[in-house]
Formats: structure tokens, C-alpha cells, sequence
């Protein structure tokens, strides 16, 4: 018995050592053969670990799902006159189809019925009961690929707000003003303190700190064409320490364009001004405790054409002053009506375009000067005829130059005899210069009558020139200068005098519509008579509100 079950356990043994044998030797054969049949050529070489990969039939089903997507469609081609498709005449027999995996379409007889009996159509390509993908049209066009796409996404993700390129103000500080139908608004006020060592600019003026506020209104349409511009201004002077000063002015004004045509255009101005005169006037009564209120109503009216290399204008010109009493050193009363005129002119321009930027022309001006009463105090009838002719030049070179200047001479003939005729070198213009982005020079030049109550003397002419600076430093910092001379030319005994001017100033923004801004300022009267002499030096503190 011993014996027995010692050959059943060594048989046992033996068994299970066969069987664990050939369960390896199946799983080693099975796990191999895959990769020798690919290897041998049944199926094509694979990696390696795909080879050992152990896959599903779902997994498997996804894949041929994924390169069927991949697989291109043959492109339809029609068939030609011997009956055969282009490009097919090697595809399978009629009928069949083809399961290769270069195919995914079925493949139709590509020979004609051998009838030509129209009813018999169940053969043909063109067959209306058997529909042909692409009978009428190539499946892709000849502008499209090969390969069919996947559609792209139409729910891409947006770009962050601070990636995408933003639109570059010109000037960032700029006020954007108030919309008003068609019209943009401008306000601005201009509050501060000022010291000056000269309350009045005369020559026994004396120093005062002063409260200054200034205030402007502007308007100016938005049409596509024409122009319409309103502005109205308001300012006060008043001291608070030193001298007694109380200045206000105010005015209106307008400016309009109407273009009839690209050639011809009507333009027009309009304006009137209340203010104080000031002390250094010629005509003002010398020591006076009040000075002469003066109200200034001005327009202008012109049309211009042009006519090719030739432009030509005709402008009208309205002008009246009025002056209010005037008090004296001991309080009396003294009338200014003698000073009261109209003034009325006519100008006419002709120009020659010697280029798209430059233009000489040359004008004459005659007018009529009459005042309120036609003799004055002293027996003289100060009325007036003028004329003057002028030479200049008008530039367009956009922002860099624009604007015109002219030289010539001016003659007011007075009616009385006993008076002299005011005569003498007349100007007139502006130019407008940036010589870089930011940076702006503006010369301007002007002519003037004044007009005299004197009995020995029929008035004079003021030649002023002026030239004003601004550069913007920074977006936020406008720097500004400017300089000034002027000769007033007496006609009789009386002297010429000379005034030299300066000043310079800044703005600082602290927003679009709040700055910071100071100014200083100096001038300088000469004259051989001592009464006429004066020199005053200002400074100026103060904020800017604008919208």
C-alpha cells in the first residue's frame, strides 16, 4: 500500500509537470504567432508593443472606425467617349464592390447599355433610378484638398481682453466735450490768483493781488459739410489786496462756412466784446479814476472761388466802436462820444497757385471811416477814406505749415485838411508751424488804425507781431511761451513807442478735465515821454475745469 501511493503521488507529480508544460508552451505560441504572422508578411510589419498589446473588440472596433475616417474618397471624374470613367478602368467588374481599403464608395458599371433605347437606363451612369454620389458635380472641388476635413470648432475660447490690440488715442488727456445733437461742446473755466507789480500797466500803476476767472464756452458742429462755430467768453479781474482793480469782459462770436460747390464757398464772422480800455491806450484820459467802457461789434462776409491755378476772394468787412464816460483825476466827468465810429471795407484777392502748397496773391482794400458826429469837439471832421494794397503768400502744407502773410502800405485820408493822413507799412496774417508731432509755433502779424481825440494829432498805427510756442512735454504736461513786440507810430508831435512782451507757463493734467497751470509774464512800454513809460511782471496760479 505504501508502495502504491508513493507511484500515484510521483504520477501526480509528473502529470502536473507536463500540464504546466503545455499551458506555457500554448500561451508562449499564442502570445508569438501574432507578431510572426505580421512579421511573415500576412498582415504587415507593427511595432513591437503592439504586437504583445492585449486589445478588446470595442478597442478594436474604435480603431478601424478611426482609419476608415482617414481613408480618402476617389475623386468623381466623368466618363469619356469610349464609355470608360476616367481614372476607374482598372476598378472591378461592374457590380461589384470594392472592400480594399483604398475604397469607401461603391463602384458602378462604367460601360454604356448596349441599347441605345432611352427606356433602358439600368446600366447607366447617369441613371435617374439608381442616384450616382456626384453625378452632376465633382465630389470635391478642384479649390479643396483630397483628404476630407473634420469641421473646425465654431465655440473657440476668446482671447483675454488685456491680449487684444486696443485703439491708440491721439491725445489721451483730451476733453471729449458734451454731444448736443450735431453740435460738440466745449466748456472750460480758468480760476486762479495773480500778482502783479503793476494793477493797471500805467505808468504810476502799483502791485495788487488779484482773483482771475475766465470763462469760455465753445460750440462747433459736426456736419459732413458746411461749418457753424459759436463761441461765447467771460472774464473778471478783481483785486483783493494793493491796488483797487475791477476789470470785466465778456463776448460773443461767430464763424460759419457754406461750400456751394468743391470750388466756390461763403464764409462769414460775427463777433462783439465789452470791456475795460486799458490804461496804456493813446486816446484814454491820462490819471482818469474810472477809464471808458469800449464795445466792439465786428463782421465779415466773403466768397471765394476757384478757378484751376488761379483763386480769387472778395471779402466784406463791418466794424463799429463805442465808448462809455471816462472820469478824470478830480472826478469830472469827461464825454468820450467824439471817439464813436463805423468803419466799412471791401478786399479783393487774387491768387496764382504756383504749387499744391504755395500761392502768391495780391489785394487791395478800400473802406470808409465815419464817426457819430461829424464834426467833434475841437471843429475837425475826423471821417476818413482808406486804401492799401499788400503782397503776400498763402501755404497749405497740412499740419506743418499753413496759414498766409502779407506786407504793404495803408493810407487813411482824413477829410479835414488841418488833420494829417495816418500812413504807413501795413501787415497782416498768420502761420501756423510744427516742426514735430506735439510742437506748435504760431506767428501772427497785424496792422491796426487807432483812432484819436486829440486836437493835434489824427491818430496812429499799432504793427504788432506776435509768437506763441506750446509743446506737449507729456501726455499730460503742455508747456507754452510766447513773445511779443509791437510800435504804435503817432502821426503829429506825439513819440512812437515800443512794447516788448514775454511770458511762459504750463499745464499739468491730472484727468481729461482737471489741470494745474501757472504762467509768468513780463512787459516793457518805452517811449520818449515820460507819462507813457510802464513795466509790469505778473505771475499766475491757478486750475483748469473743462468737459
Amino acid at each position: 500500500m505504501a508502495r502504491l501511493a508513493f507511484a500515484n503521488v510521483k504520477l501526480s507529480s509528473i502529470l502536473n509537470r507536463k500540464t504546466a508544460l503545455l499551458v506555457c508552451g500554448a500561451a508562449w505560441l499564442f502570445l508569438t504567432l501574432p507578431s510572426m504572422s505580421q512579421e511573415a508578411g500576412l498582415r504587415g510589419a507593427v511595432a513591437e508593443n503592439s504586437a504583445t498589446e492585449e486589445t478588446s473588440p470595442l478597442k478594436k472596433k474604435a480603431k478601424k472606425k478611426k482609419a476608415d475616417a482617414n481613408i480618402p474618397l476617389p475623386r468623381y471624374t466623368p466618363e469619356n467617349s469610349n464609355g470608360l470613367v476616367d481614372g476607374l478602368s482598372d476598378v472591378p467588374d461592374a457590380g461589384t464592390t470594392s472592400s480594399g481599403p483604398d475604397s469607401g464608395i461603391s463602384v458602378f458599371p462604367a460601360t454604356k447599355p448596349e441599347t441605345d433605347d432611352p427606356s433602358n437606363q439600368t446600366g447607366s451612369v447617369l441613371s435617374s433610378e439608381v442616384p450616382v454620389p456626384g453625378a452632376n458635380q465633382p465630389l470635391l472641388s478642384d479649390d479643396e484638398p483630397d483628404t476630407i476635413k473634420r469641421a473646425e470648432r465654431d465655440n473657440l475660447r476668446e482671447l483675454a481682453i488685456e491680449g487684444q490690440d486696443k485703439a491708440v488715442e491721439d491725445d489721451p488727456y483730451a476733453a471729449p466735450g458734451i454731444a448736443a445733437g450735431t453740435f460738440s461742446i466745449r466748456p472750460t473755466l480758468d480760476t486762479g490768483i495773480r500778482w502783479t507789480s503793476n494793477s493797471d500797466s500805467s505808468n504810476n500803476g502799483k502791485p495788487s493781488f488779484l482773483s482771475e476767472t475766465n470763462l469760455r464756452l465753445r460750440a462747433d458742429s459736426n456736419w459732413s459739410s458746411h461749418r457753424l462755430g459759436l463761441e461765447t467768453t467771460g472774464s473778471w479781474r478783481k483785486s483783493f489786496s494793493g491796488a483797487e482793480t475791477n476789470d470785466p469782459e465778456g463776448g460773443l462770436a461767430a464763424d460759419f462756412q457754406f461750400d456751394f460747390s468743391d470750388r466756390t464757398a461763403l464764409t462769414g464772422t460775427f463777433g462783439w466784446n465789452h470791456s475795460i480800455e486799458a490804461a496804456s491806450a493813446p486816446a484814454t484820459v491820462v490819471g482818469a479814476l474810472t477809464r471808458p467802457a469800449l464795445n466792439r461789434l465786428t463782421g465779415s462776409l466773403g466768397v471765394s472761388h476757384d478757378l484751376g491755378l488761379i483763386g480769387v476772394r472778395a471779402k466784406l468787412n463791418a466794424d463799429r466802436l463805442t465808448y462809455g464816460n471816462a472820469t478824470d483825476a478830480v472826478g469830472t466827468t469827461v464825454s468820450q462820444t467824439d471817439r464813436n465810429n463805423n468803419f466799412v471795407s471791401l478786399t479783393l484777392r487774387a491768387g496764382y497757385e504756383v504749387s499744391a502748397a504755395i500761392s502768391p496773391f495780391v489785394e487791395g482794400e478800400i473802406g470808409r471811416r465815419i464817426y457819430d458826429n461829424s464834426v467833434d469837439s475841437f471843429g475837425l471832421s475826423r471821417s476818413a477814406t482808406r486804401y492799401a494794397i499788400r503782397a503776400g503768400v498763402e501755404a497749405d502744407l497740412g499740419e506743418k505749415l499753413k496759414g498766409d502773410i502779407a506786407i504793404g502800405y495803408l493810407v487813411e485820408n482824413i477829410d479835414d485838411s488841418a488833420l494829417e493822413d495816418i500812413a504807413g507799412l501795413s501787415l497782416s496774417g498768420n502761420l501756423n508751424w510744427s516742426p514735430m508731432r506735439g510742437t506748435n509755433v504760431a506767428l501772427g502779424a497785424k496792422t491796426s488804425v487807432e483812432s484819436s481825440s486829440s486836437a493835434t494829432s489824427s491818430g496812429s498805427l499799432l504793427h504788432g507781431l506776435t509768437l506763441a510756442l506750446t509743446h506737449k512735454a507729456r501726455d499730460n504736461l503742455d508747456l507754452n511761451a510766447n513773445l511779443g513786440a509791437s510800435l504804435r507810430d503817432y502821426t503829429g508831435p506825439n513819440p512812437n513807442e515800443i512794447t516788448l512782451s514775454a511770458g511762459a507757463g504750463f499745464t499739468y493734467w491730472f484727468n481729461r478735465y482737471t489741470g494745474l497751470n501757472s504762467r509768468i509774464a513780463h512787459e516793457t512800454v518805452s517811449s520818449s515821454d515820460a507819462t507813457r513809460k510802464s513795466q509790469t511782471n505778473s505771475i499766475y496760479v491757478g486750475v483748469t475745469l473743462r468737459r
